[in-house]
């Protein structure tokens, strides 16, 4: 099973009636080879709870355990469906468990502790830098302010941050990479590099030497936690507020 192949088997499942694609996407199913691209909104069309996929992953280098990630992004993020009747388009937490904030600032502190790590192995040493001594942890409850929009105004330990996946993670080539051909359809799952990187690291960890550095991440997106960086001192993580 290579890459290409994978992906023309989506394409295929794409294409058959049950799924839950919107008209647009089933119909491009019918259309040309697919490429990366093309599979962009594939594991929405599995929604509300990821029956079918096992067929994508059958014979596939590391299926069963991807697949067993993918299904607790679904469970965590249920049906999609909003108070205003319309649909997420990306999988979003909306009915998070609580997580104490104790556990939260534990799990921070290790998914950073673990980038460092992370840098150390495959990376440009410039993370590590930052990251050591670790920034001070703020846990903090309600929505998040958002980024800076001009990278010109954000901190170099979140430029950093951003940016490594896609210069580091992203050009590794592990063996048996065929689920690689949906790396695209695994970020849109929430337009999140780090949150792809978890769900896709059985493939990285033999060439990583590290074997599972993203899954505190995964705690926190899993509980509607999201960070914050304005500078370089101090990193604030953001538990929801609980409704009434």
């Amino acid at each position: 099973m290579d890459q290409h192949t994978l992906l023309q088997r989506c394409q295929q499942i794409a294409g058959q009636s049950g799924t839950a694609a919107p008209a647009d996407f089933a119909a491009q199913a019918g259309s040309a080879t697919w490429t990366a691209d093309d599979a962009i909104g594939f594991f929405q069309a599995f929604r509300p709870d990821g029956v079918g996929l096992g067929k994508v992953f059958e014979g596939v280098p590391h299926g069963e355990e991807l697949l067993a990630r993918l299904h607790q992004v679904f469970a965590a993020s249920g049906s999609g469906a909003r108070g205003d009747g319309m649909r997420d388009a990306y999988f979003v937490v909306r009915q998070p468990a609580n997580l104490p904030p104790q556990r939260v600032e534990a799990a921070g502190r290790q998914w950073l502790a673990n980038l460092a790590e992370l840098d150390q192995q495959i990376g440009s040493g410039e993370l590590r830098e930052l990251l050591e001594p670790l920034p001070r942890i703020r846990v903090l409850v309600g929505n998040p302010p958002k980024h800076p929009r001009d990278p010109a105004e954000r901190s170099r330990l979140l430029l950093a941050i951003n940016a490594f996946s896609e210069r580091f993670v992203g050009p590794l080539r592990p063996s048996g990479d065929a689920a690689l051909g949906l790396r695209q359809a695994y970020y849109y799952i929430a337009c999140d590099a780090y949150l792809r990187d978890h769900l896709l690291w059985p493939l990285y960890r033999q060439v990583t030497g590290m074997s599972d550095p993203h899954e505190p991440y995964f705690q926190l997106w899993e509980h509607g936690i999201k960070f914050r960086i304005f500078n370089d001192e101090e990193i604030d993580f953001y538990i929801p507020r609980s409704s009434p």
